[in-house]
């Protein structure tokens, strides 16, 4: 009996010592460094809004450090130090809900088994990944905004070693700069899933996403959008690549010399459910420059007009039910990529077993059929624009002409969690004191699109949870960060 007591005494006490804790910083740790130090693999570090001037944070063990209110208001900053270097052996390590800023050596580096969640990487330099340079194995970018960064070499956003294979899902890229090439991301073997690539520029090749000479995972429902190449490929530059690539939108990019939407080199990129339009290139192929390899695509929305497709030492295969129309998006001038219930791109497209969410995470297909490009295309409520001070945001929904469309909002920033379940109409998520404003009726184009202006004395930050019914249908919330 007394030997099954010490046994059972034992077990206790291993144990206890290897329960997950959780440090606090800065209630007990000044520094996220002080409290790595003292976490053991499993434990959590939870950090509380503020700004951590950390110029060498190492987050090397098998921890989860988790801000408590997000990256707004909770910042790292490396204060021209090297980078966060987050990385572990064996399980993974975690970083999630923080803004990385002030980095000279890349925002962020993930070596082994980082996953980087729900951060604001921005305003960081590097010599390849600006933002965040990936270069081991296992590696997770998820959900995180990568924005304003620069490399002096490849992927302003991000960029990859040539021995990794990250998935990459759910992120705005955007802003970003690389002197020489791939503006928004510099890949090899990657998932590049649901992505909202924009507004990236490079110096020379691929303004908005550059891979080349390995086997390339699959490029599922990303817009890549408003990139800017100074040479060729102003959304998408490939070379020595085999891509499979199902309901992308590449459109509104530009090149100043060939391949304004996509450039391919000795490459081969097997396409369904796309939308190529609205590209230019002050050279050759507005939307498609080919130097050999193959290309094809079916199920898709193409521009074919003269100086559109421009193919030497190759022919591209094009199929049957590739449309030469107008994608009918919301607003191509003002980079929002949805569609409208009445375009072509709707239940266009063909059966996926990749394909399964949208670029926003919405499922697909949520009608007869599976949507052309990234978009699922379903009545719905968001906000675009500028949430400045002083700045205008765009109230926008989508659905049958004639609904009448009711906004809900509050300053109130806590949200209900479990929501409250209407049946029949939605789940309501605000708190608190709700002001109610009728918007009008959807028109008969399908969109309704309100301006509003943000005061200019607005504090700041302010998050504006808001919701919308259209028609009887409540939607989903949507938080306006005033910032």
């Amino acid at each position: 009996m007394k030997r099954i007591e010490f046994w059972i005494v034992l077990l206790t006490i291993v144990a206890g010592a290897n329960a997950q804790r959780t440090l606090h910083v800065p209630a007990k740790y000044p520094t996220i460094t002080r409290a790595h130090r003292d976490a053991r693999n499993g434990d959590i570090v939870l950090v509380q809004p503020g700004r951590y001037v950390e110029p060498a944070l190492l987050i090397v063990k098998e921890i989860t450090v988790r801000s408590a209110a997000g990256p707004w208001v909770t910042t790292i900053d490396v204060n021209g130090g090297q980078s966060v270097v987050v990385s572990s052996q064996f399980r993974p390590v975690v970083l999630d809900g923080f803004t990385v800023t002030g980095a000279t050596n890349s925002g962020v580096r993930a070596g082994y088994n980082a996953q980087i969640r729900n951060c604001v990487v921005t305003g960081n330099r590097g010599r390849v990944g600006g933002g965040i340079f990936v270069a081991g194995a296992n590696n997770l970018i998820e959900r995180c905004v990568i924005a304003g960064n620069v490399a002096d070499f490849y992927g302003g956003g991000i960029g990859t070693d040539d021995q990794t294979a990250p998935v990459i899902r759910h992120n705005m890229i955007a802003g970003n700069v690389a002197m020489m090439i791939g503006g928004g991301v510099w890949l090899y073997h990657t998932d590049l899933v649901a992505n909202s690539i924009v507004g990236n520029v490079a110096g020379f090749h691929g303004g908005g996403v550059s891979m080349g000479f390995f086997p390339f995972g699959p490029l599922v429902s990303n817009v890549i959008a408003g990139n800017v190449a100074g040479l060729d490929g102003g959304g998408v530059y490939v070379i020595g690549e085999y891509v499979n690539g199902e309901n992308n939108t590449i459109a509104g990019n530009r090149c100043g010399r060939d391949g304004g939407g996509m450039y391919l080199g000795q490459s081969t990129w097997m396409s369904n459910n796309a939308i190529i339009s609205g590209n230019r290139a002050a050279g050759r192929g507005d939307e498609l420059a080919l130097r050999g390899g193959q290309f094809t695509i079916d199920h898709a929305i193409l521009r074919q007009s003269p100086g559109a497709i421009y193919a030497t030492y190759t022919t591209p295969s094009i199929g049957t039910a590739v449309l030469d129309l107008d994608p009918g998006f919301v607003d191509l001038a003002g980079n929002d990529y949805h569609v409208l219930l009445g375009s072509f791109a709707v239940d266009g497209g063909v059966a996926s077993t990749i394909a399964t969410v949208d670029f926003e995470g919405d499922p697909r297909p949520t009608g007869r059929g599976m949507d052309l490009g990234a978009d699922e295309a379903h009545p719905r409520f968001w906000v675009a624009g500028d949430a400045r001070p002083g700045g205008t945001i765009r109230l926008r929904a989508i659905g049958i002409p004639g609904q009448p469309v009711v906004l809900a909002m509050t300053t109130d920033a806590r949200l209900r969690r479990p929501g409250l379940v209407l049946p029949g109409i939605g789940t309501w998520s605000l708190v608190g004191p709700v002001a109610v404003v009728p918007l009008g009726p959807i028109p008969a184009t399908g969109l309704l699109d309100v301006a509003l202006t943000v005061p200019p004395t607005t504090p700041v930050p302010l998050d504006v949870p808001m919701q919308a019914t259209i028609g009887t249908a409540l939607y989903d919330v949507v938080v306006v960060s005033v910032r």
